[in-house]
């Protein structure tokens, strides 16, 4: 990846734009602080933003999840919002994301 900062709008639980449970994705080259993705949080005005960090080896993501309010616990349309987008970006079979809940694998995505 680039040192840029990537973002995805995904539909969750659709194949029809516009008709999903909408979910920003922000995968970043390293973590920001929690203020600082509070405020993209807000920028982006989506229910949910789910930010991912890598860790070096780019094996496992960290994911944390905001509103425009605060940081809120793991969310499920979210997840797999993420699981999309690291699918699609790495082509992998497995992906590993890193919540508050633990780590989480996925094999394949229904978003």
């Amino acid at each position: 990846m680039n040192n840029m900062p990537q973002v995805h709008a995904i539909d969750t639980f659709t194949s029809t734009d516009l008709k999903g449970n909408p979910t920003t994705v922000y995968v970043m080259e390293k973590e920001l602080s929690d203020s600082g993705m509070l405020l993209i949080a807000q920028n982006i005005n989506f229910p949910v933003t789910a930010f991912l960090s890598p860790n070096m080896s780019y094996e496992i993501y960290r994911i944390k999840y905001f509103t425009v309010l605060c940081e809120i616990p793991p969310c499920g349309h979210a997840i797999l919002a993420a699981a999309k987008v690291l699918f699609d970006l790495f082509g992998r079979e497995t992906i590993k994301i890193n919540s508050i809940s633990g780590i989480s694998g996925r094999r394949s995505c229904l978003c």
